[in-house]
Protein backbone atom coordinates (compact mmCIF):
# COMPACT_ATOMS: atom_id res chain seq x y z
CA UNK A 1 0.00 0.00 0.00
CA UNK A 2 1.34 3.41 -0.94
CA UNK A 3 0.92 6.60 1.08
CA UNK A 4 -2.55 7.98 0.66
CA UNK A 5 -3.94 4.83 -1.00
CA UNK A 6 -7.38 3.97 0.30
CA UNK A 7 -9.06 0.59 0.44
CA UNK A 8 -11.28 1.82 -2.39
CA UNK A 9 -8.16 2.52 -4.50
CA UNK A 10 -6.81 -0.97 -3.73
CA UNK A 11 -10.11 -2.59 -4.71
CA UNK A 12 -10.20 -0.58 -7.94
CA UNK A 13 -6.60 -1.55 -8.76
CA UNK A 14 -7.32 -5.23 -7.99
CA UNK A 15 -10.45 -5.18 -10.16
CA UNK A 16 -8.48 -3.61 -13.06
CA UNK A 17 -5.80 -6.29 -12.72
CA UNK A 18 -8.43 -9.05 -12.70
CA UNK A 19 -10.03 -7.62 -15.87
CA UNK A 20 -6.65 -7.39 -17.60
CA UNK A 21 -5.79 -10.96 -16.58
CA UNK A 22 -9.16 -12.20 -17.87
CA UNK A 23 -8.68 -10.35 -21.17
CA UNK A 24 -5.26 -12.02 -21.61
CA UNK A 25 -6.75 -15.44 -20.86
CA UNK A 26 -9.59 -14.82 -23.31
CA UNK A 27 -7.07 -13.88 -26.00
CA UNK A 28 -4.97 -16.97 -25.23
CA UNK A 29 -8.07 -19.09 -25.73
CA UNK A 30 -8.82 -17.41 -29.07
CA UNK A 31 -5.23 -17.96 -30.18
CA UNK A 32 -5.23 -21.61 -29.09
CA UNK A 33 -7.90 -22.59 -31.61
CA UNK A 34 -7.60 -22.46 -35.41
CA UNK A 35 -11.11 -20.96 -35.63
CA UNK A 36 -10.17 -18.22 -33.16
CA UNK A 37 -7.05 -17.36 -35.14
CA UNK A 38 -9.10 -17.22 -38.35
CA UNK A 39 -11.55 -14.77 -36.73
CA UNK A 40 -8.68 -12.60 -35.50
CA UNK A 41 -7.08 -12.70 -38.95
CA UNK A 42 -10.33 -11.56 -40.60
CA UNK A 43 -10.55 -8.65 -38.15
CA UNK A 44 -6.92 -7.70 -38.88
CA UNK A 45 -7.57 -7.97 -42.62
CA UNK A 46 -10.52 -5.61 -42.24
CA UNK A 47 -8.38 -3.22 -40.19
CA UNK A 48 -5.88 -3.11 -43.09
CA UNK A 49 -2.95 -2.87 -40.69
CA UNK A 50 -0.43 -3.49 -43.47
CA UNK A 51 -1.98 -1.13 -46.00
CA UNK A 52 -1.18 2.51 -46.48
CA UNK A 53 -3.86 5.04 -45.66
CA UNK A 54 -5.31 6.09 -49.00
CA UNK A 55 -5.33 9.77 -49.89
CA UNK A 56 -8.69 11.41 -49.67
CA UNK A 57 -10.68 13.77 -47.61
CA UNK A 58 -9.94 14.32 -43.94
CA UNK A 59 -12.91 12.23 -42.83
CA UNK A 60 -11.94 9.23 -44.97
CA UNK A 61 -8.34 9.41 -43.82
CA UNK A 62 -9.39 9.71 -40.17
CA UNK A 63 -11.70 6.71 -40.54
CA UNK A 64 -8.97 4.59 -42.15
CA UNK A 65 -6.50 5.68 -39.49
CA UNK A 66 -8.89 4.72 -36.69
CA UNK A 67 -9.56 1.33 -38.25
CA UNK A 68 -5.82 0.73 -38.57
CA UNK A 69 -5.27 1.83 -34.96
CA UNK A 70 -7.78 -0.79 -33.75
CA UNK A 71 -5.86 -3.42 -35.72
CA UNK A 72 -2.61 -2.33 -34.09
CA UNK A 73 -4.29 -2.53 -30.68
CA UNK A 74 -5.49 -6.06 -31.47
CA UNK A 75 -1.96 -7.11 -32.45
CA UNK A 76 -0.62 -5.67 -29.18
CA UNK A 77 -3.21 -7.67 -27.24
CA UNK A 78 -2.27 -10.83 -29.12
CA UNK A 79 1.42 -10.30 -28.42
CA UNK A 80 0.79 -9.57 -24.74
CA UNK A 81 -1.19 -12.80 -24.39
CA UNK A 82 1.10 -15.00 -26.47
CA UNK A 83 4.32 -13.43 -27.81
CA UNK A 84 4.68 -15.65 -30.91
CA UNK A 85 1.01 -15.53 -31.84
CA UNK A 86 1.27 -12.90 -34.57
CA UNK A 87 4.09 -14.80 -36.26
CA UNK A 88 1.99 -17.96 -36.13
CA UNK A 89 -0.99 -16.15 -37.62
CA UNK A 90 1.14 -14.77 -40.46
CA UNK A 91 2.63 -18.20 -41.16
CA UNK A 92 -0.81 -19.80 -41.26
CA UNK A 93 -2.03 -17.07 -43.59
CA UNK A 94 0.89 -17.70 -45.94
CA UNK A 95 0.35 -21.46 -45.82
CA UNK A 96 -3.35 -21.04 -46.48
CA UNK A 97 -2.60 -18.90 -49.50
CA UNK A 98 -0.29 -21.62 -50.87
CA UNK A 99 -2.91 -24.32 -50.19
CA UNK A 100 -5.63 -22.28 -51.90
CA UNK A 101 -3.45 -21.80 -54.97
CA UNK A 102 -3.32 -25.59 -55.29
CA UNK A 103 -7.08 -26.02 -54.90
CA UNK A 104 -6.91 -27.12 -51.26
CA UNK A 105 -9.04 -25.40 -48.65
CA UNK A 106 -6.98 -25.50 -45.44
CA UNK A 107 -10.08 -24.77 -43.36
CA UNK A 108 -10.99 -28.43 -43.96
CA UNK A 109 -7.98 -29.44 -41.83
CA UNK A 110 -9.54 -28.27 -38.54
Amino acid sequence: MTDGETSRDRRRRLKQKQRADQAREDMRFMLSEPAGRRVLRRILDRAAVMATIPPGGAAEMAFASGRKDMGHWLISQMLAAQPLSYSQLLAETANEGIDNEHGHDSSDDD
